[in-house]
């Protein structure tokens, strides 16, 4: 007589006939009133928790203004939005507003934030022991799970992939990097410590079984691969675009491409549109960077 919840991702389901007595259920995302509910309970908690000696009428009010402050940011934006229905990624989403940020209009830089958050900021929060030690450098990250994701995205549609393929991708690049051999001791070594961190301090790439690993959400590994194609010449990029252009699982990549390459090379980024919507701007098409995209997409 006992009672058992069997539970799995959704990408990582593959359905199957079930006895009678086993109802399956997809859980859904949060509702609007449960994201406001979230919020004003975590804002609240942090608030008794860092300002113990305030009265509870006090720490009530400040962690109602600070939850209404932040939906009235996921409000004005519609990439923020996206993340909300996680419970997961909306904590993201509060601890970025916390550390004084502003939630983005732009998705890209809202990823970008969240991955510093995750990588430094909620670590240091914790006051571990030796913490400067103990994380790793965004920097570390960046180069090494942009290509990862990359792969993934082209080779893992379930989004999980096994500890070997993992070593066998990442041992290369940090052999580039560091001028040794992909096969050294030492090299096998600084892999697996670098698994071992990234999944302990930033829960950015977690193992979802025993030698089974996968990036906490989709969102994040669509970002990182998007970061490895932004890494490149305008010709490779282009090239990258025309030959992915019409996969919908690739368009959210190379929209956070082209965000990021606007953000930060606003002159790569017109000359590759000068490349990409030639045929547009001729016709006087008058459209922003996404809806060309997603024209040029539907078109061909």
């Amino acid at each position: 007589h006992n009672k058992l919840i069997v539970t799995s991702r959704i990408a990582g389901y593959q359905e199957v006939k079930q006895a009678s007595r086993f109802t399956e259920i997809t859980i859904t995302d949060m509702t609007n009133d449960q994201v406001s509910e979230f919020l004003h309970r975590w804002c609240r908690a942090v608030e008794q928790a860092q300002k113990s000696e305030a009265t509870p009428d006090q720490q009530e009010r400040a962690g109602a203004q600070q939850a209404e402050q932040i939906l009235s940011d996921i409000q004005r934006n519609e990439g923020v939005r996206r993340l909300t229905a996680n419970p997961l990624l909306l904590t993201i989403l509060v601890l970025i507003h916390r550390n004084g940020e502003r939630l983005p209009e732009r998705r890209v830089k809202l990823y970008e934030l969240a991955v510093q958050t995750l990588t430094a900021d909620w670590q240091l929060s914790k006051k571990l022991p030796n913490a400067q030690k103990v994380l790793l450098p965004e920097g570390e990250v960046i180069e090494l799970l942009a290509p990862l994701a990359y792969w993934m995205h082209e080779e893992k549609p379930s989004g999980q992939v096994t500890h070997a393929e993992v070593i066998e991708q990442l041992a290369p690049r940090l052999a580039e990097l560091r001028g040794e051999e992909s096969d050294s001791p030492d090299i096998l070594a600084a892999v697996e410590e670098f698994l071992r961190r990234v999944r302990e301090t930033s829960g950015l790439f977690v193992e979802r079984a025993p030698d089974v690993y996968g990036f906490m959400h989709l969102t994040f590994e669509e970002y990182f691969a998007a970061r490895h194609i932004v890494d490149r010449e305008i010709r490779e990029i282009k090239e990258i675009i025309e030959l992915k252009e019409s996969d919908q699982r690739w368009i959210e990549p190379i929209l956070l491409a082209l965000g990021y390459l606007n953000n930060y090379s606003p002159e790569q980024f017109n000359k590759l549109l000068k490349e990409i919507f030639g045929d547009l701007i001729q016709l006087g098409i008058n459209m922003n960077p996404q809806q060309k995209f997603r024209r040029l997409a539907t078109i061909k």
